[in-house]
C-alpha cells in the first residue's frame, strides 16, 4: 500500500497539452460535440490560460506555463490532464502489479504487489 502526492500540481500542468486534451474531449469524445467551432474554443482556452499575470514582491510577472492557482479553470484543466494520463497508462497497471488505483485531485492511493516499487511506478508514469 502506498500513497502518492503530485507536488505543485497546477504549476506542472503543461498548458498546450492540457488545452489539446480538453479540445479532444469536447470535439471527439462528447456526443453531441460542442456547437462552438474548435478553433474558437482553442482561442478562448488559450486566452483564459496563457495570459495570467501575478504580483510578487511588488513586481508584475507573466506566467508562461503551468496553471494559475487562482484561475477558475485550474481544477478542470488539472483534472482533465490527470484523467487523460491515467487512461494512457491504464494498460500498464496490471503489467506493473498495481491492484488498486484511486485518485482524488493530486493524491493517489495505490495497492501494489511485491514485484514493483513505488519508485518504479513514479519513473514509469512520469
Amino acid at each position: 500500500m502506498v500513497s502518492f502526492d503530485i507536488s505543485s500540481l497546477y504549476a506542472n500542468i503543461p498548458l498546450k497539452e492540457a488545452i489539446e486534451i480538453i479540445l479532444n474531449h469536447l470535439y471527439n469524445d462528447q456526443v453531441p460535440p460542442s456547437s462552438m467551432e474548435r478553433k474558437d474554443m482553442k482561442k478562448l482556452l488559450e486566452f483564459a490560460t496563457q495570459y495570467s499575470h501575478f504580483l510578487f514582491n511588488s513586481k508584475v510577472y507573466d506566467q508562461v506555463d503551468g496553471v494559475s492557482i487562482e484561475s477558475p479553470l485550474a481544477p478542470l484543466r488539472a483534472g482533465t490532464f490527470l484523467q487523460d494520463s491515467e487512461k494512457k497508462h491504464l494498460s500498464l497497471f496490471d503489467i506493473m502489479g498495481i491492484g488498486y488505483w484511486k485518485c482524488y485531485v493530486d493524491d493517489t492511493f495505490v495497492l501494489i504487489g511485491s514485484r514493483i516499487s513505488p519508485d518504479d511506478i513514479c519513473t514509469r508514469l512520469s
